[in-house]
């Protein structure tokens, strides 16, 4: 049999008589028999359903169904044949699928040859059927077990469906069962009526409403709750209700309370915190920059957020800090190290972190947390101490070899003082110039240079006794300049350049004469007796106490600098704390005495010495001396000066230093308490101690006292008894000190 041919009636024809229009998809159309068999087919059949025509032609059409499925059909159909008239309609699943064919619509009319039917494709129709059934269930399943209150109203707020939350809630709230078909408005409080009806009226007119309010518990409590109404639509897409849904939203709102308290909480910590906090990201990238940061850096929170922290490594240094950020790992925390911060200044500051991290569920790094103190200063103090120190171990040194060598000075002075007068003794027995004669003269000459040599060793090791006097620098220069031309020679140029007005300074002439005598020696020696020598004076006033590398603290005041430059090649940074030693010397013929009794001379008189060399510019000798004050005491504050239990030298020490100008008393403690601004120089003494004690208590400003002492150890013994307004000057008589102490 032909199959469309074979069709007894056309296409148009049976589509009518199963009620439908032709339509643009294709279906199978068939006939049957009077008991169901297939007669004919269309071209449609075998694409549909996967059979040929001569595989179901004189065979029932239900044996197309799936078995499990074909016994219900098979019963409905049976009815159908019934009946004279009507249509059959039923949904099958073929026994036979094809690709996106699993779902057959059969549709039946009589015919007066036996039945017209046609088959069509249903499948897209069932698996919108099972969606829609997954989200019916999906739907259902969310009402009933929802946290929140969902209530289904119609046009007139009249309850239609609720679930279990919204009855409990009625139940508690409102003491009664939530019944489906009465007014919703019986749960909603008087004082909310107009916002209830406002936002179901926007609801029925298609918006959604979304808001946060405040409910009454029955014990008066305020409960927060999120509320919706959104509209509910028919299948014609029209409204037919509102579907209201509540939350209870308290404990989140607590708990947002609790969160946003605890991150002022937190906030507070970091921003009052002075130690640096800085949160970084898994990639380096600034989460947190406390306000110690801000202060610190110059930049703001703001300015540096999500920038790497790289930016605030010195560039010289960056690479390596962030290569061993990446290398970190989680065992390596909790870490302790020291890193540099660039400032917006371009400062570098040294910063001791701590780090740790805070990891994530994963248990891999979330956030790296650094705290950080500023030891830039601390670094800058303990460096200066430790400079402090060595410069104090290296004035406990040379004070411990100029102890030394004075010692052997004198005792080596004794024994040259017996064979001098020895060898006097000898020469005055022999006739004079024979042979034996000059050979003590020689023994005499020799024991004079090494007096001399003594001497110096003396005048370092302050074991010399000078006799200071005012002298004018500029004056005694030009006296020495004669001398300075042989030692000099042709191939050396001296140049002097004296500042005017310069004030007096204290000291024993032949003290001054050897100082500047062996700068200038030393800095012929140096250049290679050739070049060009500088001599140069100033005035320089302190207006503060000063630390003296080798010299220790020095008091403020005026000095006067006499600097020697030289254009030799330098003095090595490593042997110049070195170069003040006695007998320390770079020269082939040195005897390392020149520096050294430098040294003694301007310690001996309160004064210091800066050095300045390099291989480049050679070096520059400043020796600093006190300068003499230009003012004398008024007769008001010399006349309040009392001496008590000063010896002869003393006296004339002291008349010396102060000048004739200045008046004083000497006498016994007097027997009435002593007068406001009372001033009073005393031997160092235990007696004279405990006389002055005894006589301070009567006052009821106790009296400037300065002591007199002949050496260092009286003075430390002593130490432990003197009051804050009790001072010592060490002799001899230190003018500068003196007159400083008469002006305080």
């Amino acid at each position: 049999m032909k199959r469309d041919k074979g069709l007894k009636v056309s296409y148009d024809t049976i589509m009518k008589s199963l009620g439908k229009t032709a339509v643009d998809f294709p279906v199978a159309l068939f006939e049957l028999d009077s008991m169901g068999c297939i007669l004919s087919v269309n071209a449609f059949w075998q694409k549909l359903t996967g059979l040929h025509a001569n595989e179901v032609l004189q065979k029932p059409w239900f044996d197309l169904v799936l078995s499990s499925e074909q016994p219900e059909l098979e019963s409905k159909w049976r009815s159908f044949c019934s009946q004279p008239e009507g249509h059959f309609e039923a949904f099958f699943t073929p026994k036979l699928t094809q690709p996106n064919v699993d779902f057959l619509l059969v549709k039946i009319s009589h015919s007066a040859q036996g039945f017209l039917a046609c088959l069509e494709n249903r499948t897209e129709l069932k698996q919108a059927n099972q969606s829609n059934h997954h989200l019916r269930e999906k739907i259902i399943a969310l009402f009933r077990n929802s946290n929140q209150m969902i209530i289904m109203l119609d046009r007139k707020h009249r309850v239609t469906e609720f679930n279990h939350v919204a009855a409990i809630s009625a139940r508690q709230r409102f003491f009664r069962e939530m019944e489906a078909g009465e007014d919703f408005i019986n749960y909603v409080q008087p004082d909310r009526l107009d916002d209830f009806y406002s936002s179901f009226e926007q609801a029925l007119t298609g918006q959604h409403v979304f808001k946060e309010r405040i409910i009454h518990a029955p014990d008066g409590q305020a409960v927060s709750y999120e509320m919706s109404y959104s509209p509910i639509r028919d299948e014609q897409n029209q409204i037919c209700g509102v579907c209201f849904t509540g939350l209870n939203i308290e404990a989140q709102k607590q708990m947002q309370v609790l969160l946003h308290h605890e991150q002022l909480f937190v906030s507070a910590i970091l921003d009052t915190s002075s130690a640096l906090i800085l949160v970084l990201d898994q990639k380096g990238r600034i989460i947190r920059f406390n306000q110690a940061c801000e202060k610190l850096s110059g930049y703001t929170f703001h300015e540096v957020q999500g920038k790497h922290f790289g930016f605030l490594l010195p560039k010289s240094e960056r690479e390596s800090y962030l290569k061993r950020f990446d290398d970190l790992q989680v065992k390596d925390f909790p870490i302790s190290t020291q890193m540099p911060l660039v400032t917006r200044q371009a400062e570098i500051r040294s910063i001791s972190w701590t780090g740790t991290v805070l990891l994530n569920v994963e248990g891999t790094v979330e956030y790296h947390v650094a705290t950080g103190i500023d030891i830039t200063e601390s670094e800058k103090t303990s460096k200066a101490l430790r400079e402090h120190e060595e410069m104090l171990r290296q004035i406990q040194k040379l004070d411990a070899i100029g102890q030394l060598t004075g010692e052997i000075a004198h005792d080596f002075n004794n024994i040259l003082a017996g064979i001098q007068g020895y060898a006097q003794l000898i020469e005055e027995s022999l006739a004079s110039g024979t042979v034996a004669a000059e050979h003590v003269h020689e023994i005499q000459r020799i024991c004079e240079k090494a007096r001399a040599l003594t001497g110096q060793l003396l005048i370092f090791s302050r074991k010399h006794r000078p006799n200071p006097r005012p002298l004018n620098i500029e004056k005694l220069l030009l006296e020495m300049n004669p001398l300075f031309l042989p030692l000099l020679g042709e191939n050396l140029q001296l140049h002097t350049d004296c500042a005017p007005n310069l004030p007096q300074i204290l000291m024993e002439p032949t003290h001054l004469e050897q100082l500047v005598m062996n700068l200038v020696v030393n800095a012929r020696d140096a250049m290679d007796k050739q070049g060009e020598i500088f001599i140069k004076t100033f005035l320089k006033d302190e207006k503060r106490e000063i630390f003296v590398p080798l010299f220790g603290n020095r008091p403020a005041g005026k000095y006067l600098c006499i600097s020697v430059k030289d254009q030799g090649t330098g003095i090595p940074v490593e042997i110049q704390e070195k170069i003040f030693a006695p007998f320390f010397t770079t020269k082939a013929e040195g005897t390392g005495l020149g520096l050294a009794i430098i040294y003694g001379i301007v310690t001996e008189y309160g004064g210091y010495i800066l050095l300045n060399s390099s291989p480049q510019t050679g070096t520059c000798f400043e020796i600093y001396l006190p300068a003499m004050l230009s003012t004398p005491l008024s007769p008001a504050s010399s006349s309040n000066l009392l001496i008590l239990g000063l010896f002869e030298k003393d006296l004339e020490s002291l008349e010396n230093s102060l000048g004739p100008e200045y008046t004083y008393s000497a006498l016994e403690i007097p027997q009435t308490a002593p007068p406001s601004g009372q001033r009073m120089i005393s031997r160092l003494t235990v007696e004279n101690i405990e006389k002055i004690h005894n006589w301070a208590k009567q006052a009821r400003t106790p009296p400037q006292v300065l002591y007199l002492s002949g050496t260092e150890e009286q003075e430390l013994a002593l130490l432990p008894q003197l009051k804050p307004w009790e001072d010592i000057l060490i002799c001899p008589m230190d003018s500068f000190r003196l007159n400083k102490w008469l002006q305080a």
